[in-house]
Parts: structure tokens; sequence; C-alpha cells
């Protein structure tokens, strides 16, 4: 559980976009698109199996694990907060008011909720695939679970670079145009060179760890092996809810120590059990099928020798229904 008392659960403004309008090249078609819409002959099931299993232990290594880091900052905005009280304490006798101007540099969650926001807005003025927006948050998180960050100027600087170094490994194609515009968009804040010099710092800090575990990739593996009993229409609409809700976790501060294998199966699961709202598909129950998939998960993970802890699981999935009704997308 977290340590970070009341995290509040942020309102994002972010749209929801159908696998169907999504860029034809995308970061992982085949793991979206492709297998989704029941193209699979490219990967057999085994392969797709030993993939999953390769990406749920990926994240268990020691350079792609984050900390409660935010914990470090509120501590010392508290500290710059009690010294500027009283300092005015000394100074006027007592304390009328005061606005917090010693501590608004500081960095906070908001900070990273606002960062995340903009960086799926230059994605999306791209074309690119949103999962790279997980892969920057990916790269800002383990950085700052080991560094200090000076001020929000400097977090700017490393959420810019992380961005195109995210954009560059993953679409190199972009990297010109993404890179030539980010400095223009820090208004002014750093230069070029200061970027590229961040760039640097990250590549040595992490280890080159430039590939991380993404729920996006781990929930579109679980979905193509499970049974294959639901219409394409279906099937995509429980895509769409699924990637949505582990889009708006990203920019959720809750999620930066939760496993991504945990946040993939609870978006699963919730987007499941959402078409039990809708009417009935062929047959079939949504209850029902929401029932049986759920057995077909657990049966999966356990043997893939995944002990899957099922109330963090159901806590998550409550969050990520929270963040869903605060979102501008809410109509469930």
């Amino acid at each position: 559980m977290k340590s970070f008392p009341s995290i509040p659960v942020p309102h994002l403004k972010l749209p929801m976009i159908p696998i169907s309008d999504r860029y034809s090249y995308g970061l992982r078609k085949s793991t979206q698109e492709e297998i989704i819409l029941e193209m699979t002959r490219y990967e057999s099931p085994e392969m797709r199996r030993d993939q999953l299993r390769s990406m749920i232990s990926q994240e268990q290594r020691e350079g792609y694990r984050c900390t409660d880091y935010m914990i470090f900052y509120a501590s010392r905005a508290e500290e710059t907060s009690m010294t500027t009280k009283l300092s005015m304490k000394n100074e006027f006798g007592d304390i009328a008011s005061t606005n917090g101007n010693g501590c608004s540099k500081q960095l906070n969650i908001s900070c990273r909720t606002s960062i995340c926001e903009w960086m799926y807005r230059v994605i999306d003025h791209f074309s690119a695939d949103r999962e790279v927006v997980h892969i920057a948050l990916s790269y800002i998180d383990r950085i700052l679970s080991t560094n200090i960050c000076a001020d929000r100027r400097t977090f700017k600087l490393i959420s810019s670079a992380s961005l195109h170094l995210a954009i560059k490994t993953h679409f190199p194609h972009l990297w010109h145009d993404v890179g030539r515009l980010l400095p223009e968009l820090s208004r002014g804040d750093f230069a070029m060179g200061d970027l590229l010099a961040m760039e640097n710092e990250l590549l040595h800090s992490l280890t080159w760890l430039l590939n991380p575990p993404t729920p996006q990739a781990i929930t579109m593996h679980m979905l193509s092996l499970l049974p294959r009993n639901l219409s394409r229409t279906t099937l995509e609409n429980v895509a769409n809810i699924c990637l949505y809700l582990i889009e708006l976790s990203v920019a959720d501060y809750f999620f930066v120590t939760t496993k991504k294998a945990i946040v993939a199966i609870a978006a699963l699961l919730n987007a499941i059990e959402n078409q039990e709202r809708q009417p009935l598909d062929g047959n079939n129950t949504f209850a029902s099928i929401h029932h049986d998939y759920h057995f077909h998960i657990e049966k999966m993970l356990v043997d893939m020798d995944y002990h899957a802890n099922w109330f963090e699981i159901t806590s998550v999935r409550d969050r990520l229904w929270d963040l869903y009704h605060q979102s501008n997308e809410s109509t469930l």
C-alpha cells in the first residue's frame, strides 16, 4: 500500500481514442490492433505467453522499480513552509497570513500530472502511440526514485528529455520534428544543448534500460490469450476501455509504485465488467462472460506461476474507476 497520505484523484482532460482510429504505425501495433482484432497468425499463443511471462518478470528487476519519491518533496515543502512561518513570526511577532510562496518552486504531485497531460497533447499532435507517454514517465519516475530534483525547472527539463529519448527510441521517424519543437515548447526555459546534456545524464542514470514493460502491452497479450467467444465489436469495446483506463493511470501518481501487471489485470477486469451494462452479445450474458473471463485470467496467471495480490487488484480497480469518473469521458 502507498505511504503517501491521501493522494487526490486527478481530473484529467484526456480524450479517448478508439483502436479503430489509432495511427497505423503504433508503437506496438502487433500487440494492439493485430492481436485484438484477431490477426494473431504472426505469433503463436505459446510465443505470446512467453512474451507475457517475460514482461511480468522484467518489471521485477531492480532497474525498473520505482519508489514513493514525492514523500521527500512533500517533507521538504513542509519544512520550508514552517521555516517561513517561524521567520515571519520572529519578524512581525505573529502570523496574520501566508501565501506559501516559500515553497512555490518545490516539486509536487500536480507537477507530474500536468507534465503527463502535456506529453499526451504532444503525442496526439504527432499521431504517435500514447504508450510512449508511459515509457517517458517510467524514465522520469525511475530517475526521481534515485536522484533529487532541484526545482520545477529541472523537472521540466528531465521530463522533456525523457519524452525526447522515448520518442527517439520508439519513434525514430518523429525524432527530429519533436526534438526541434521541445525547446520552443519549454517557453525559453532551456535550449537544445540543455536537452541533449540531460538526455545523456538520463541514459547513464537509467543504465540504458529504455524498454520498460508497459501495462498496455501486458493487457493486450493477456486479452489475446483469452477464449475468443466475444464478437469483434465487443472485443474492440473491451480494448478501448482497457487502454483508456491505463492511459489515465499513467498520469496518476497513485500508481507509481504499483506493478504494471497489477494495473493491466485491473484495467482488463474493469473493461470486461463494463460490458455487463451493455446489450447482450449473442447467446451469452455479459455477467456470465465476466465471471468466465475472471476465471480464465486467474488460471492464466497461475499457469505462469504469477501469484497475484487480489486485494491490491481490487484496490487498483476502484482507483481506475474513480479516475474514469473524474475524466471528461465519463459516461459509465
